[in-house]
């Protein structure tokens, strides 16, 4: 059985770039997820 999390947070990983494994996804974890990633990124 297939639930819709898994496909919703892998569209968001094809969307913006981050992936995410807490659920429920908040759009405050995908902004904290970007700023890590930029963080990282220099």
């Amino acid at each position: 059985m297939v639930t819709p999390a898994p496909a919703i947070a892998q569209a968001i990983y094809e969307a913006v770039g981050v992936r995410l494994n807490d659920s429920p996804i908040t759009k405050q974890q995908i902004v904290a997820a970007l700023k890590a990633q930029r963080d990282k990124k220099g």
